[in-house]
């Protein structure tokens, strides 16, 4: 007599149930020869209250033993540590468009490979992300510290320098929808550009293909342009999260000969203020206000890398540091 088998229940693969079983948060790291210090970053994220998280980490191609490290943890995350090895060095930008395109988290949170979380920084996020329905929280305010272990954590204090202007929210707040008053606050200098500092909505990102630019520098600038002027709910907050490591060694602190200053620069700008052109363009709000500009900051740096330029052709064996 014939056995039939059981029929076996087919797994539900809607997009209904695939984002239930997503996780909350996605973080995603571009990884260059960091191997002195990753294993912090990844013992930050591990130490998380909030633990429904996909930790995915770029490599751009290092020399180093960093992928090596990152491998090492992976019985530790649990199958929540993605380790995506790059084929070519295409620069940080690149490696973030890369990682959120592996992502599947309701949020994604993008980090600096040799910075770390404060323990609660995911679930604190979070929290107001739902509590607000919001596209983007910003938070204002972040610690920076240097060293490694010990002295890392002994050195950390809230930022001073190198943060936005006009003051700070005492509470989550909403900016105002209104993009001429968004407009104004930019170029007040009310956001400070980096990525570290906004959780975004998935679904917002990748509906409005939102990326960063495949710059090894300055790859966020339009990046946060695109999510001020899109964002139906843009909220600030007063909680510091994150803990920004400052090095001496790092790639926007090295020393640069004028060669390589002037190819930072005038790629920067070149393909800069094409994206912001393509991209305001497409937006009404500039249409109808063709005398206000989102450009101005990066004409302002080409005048000022130019005087520069021009000083150094006299001084030709000077070095100098990438701040203009």
């Amino acid at each position: 007599m014939a056995k039939f088998k059981k029929p076996q229940p087919k797994k539900d693969t809607s997009p209904a149930a695939e984002e239930k079983d997503a996780p909350l948060v996605s973080i995603i790291v571009p990884m260059y020869n960091d191997e002195e210090y990753i294993s912090e970053l990844l013992e930050s994220v591990l130490a998380q209250t909030l633990e429904n998280f996909e930790l995915i980490i770029v490599d751009d191609c290092s020399t180093d033993n960093c992928c090596g490290v990152v491998e090492s943890y992976a019985t530790k995350f649990g199958g929540r540590l993605k380790l995506i090895k790059s084929m070519n060095n295409k620069g940080a930008g690149a490696q973030r468009n890369k990682g959120l395109g592996k992502s599947c988290g309701k949020y994604v949170f993008f980090m600096d490979s040799d910075d770390i979380l404060t323990k609660t920084a995911l679930e604190e996020m979070h929290d107001v992300a739902e509590e607000f329905q919001a596209d983007v929280i910003y938070c204002e305010k972040y610690y920076m510290s240097k060293g490694k272990g010990e002295e890392f954590v002994k050195n950390m204090h809230i930022a001073t320098t190198r943060i936005q202007s006009g003051g700070f929210v005492e509470k989550p707040t909403a900016i105002s929808d209104d993009l001429a008053v968004r407009v104004k606050e930019w170029l007040n200098g009310r956001f400070w550009m980096t990525p570290w500092l906004r959780f975004s909505l998935r679904s917002f990102l990748v509906e409005n293909k939102i990326h960063f630019q495949p710059l090894a520098h300055q790859n966020d600038y339009g990046w946060t342009l695109e999510e001020l002027c899109l964002a139906k709910k843009f909220v600030r907050v007063p909680n510091v999260c994150y803990v920004r490591r400052m090095r001496d060694d790092s790639l926007s602190a090295k020393k640069k000969t004028l060669n390589n200053h002037i190819h930072r620069y005038m790629e920067k700008t070149v393909r800069g203020l094409k994206m912001i052109d393509d991209f305001i363009g497409n937006i009404d709000f500039f249409k109808e206000h063709p005398g206000i500009s989102l450009r101005y900051p990066s004409k302002m740096d080409y005048g000022r890398f130019k005087e520069r330029a021009k000083f150094f052709r006299k001084n030709s064996s000077a070095h100098y540091s990438t701040d203009l």
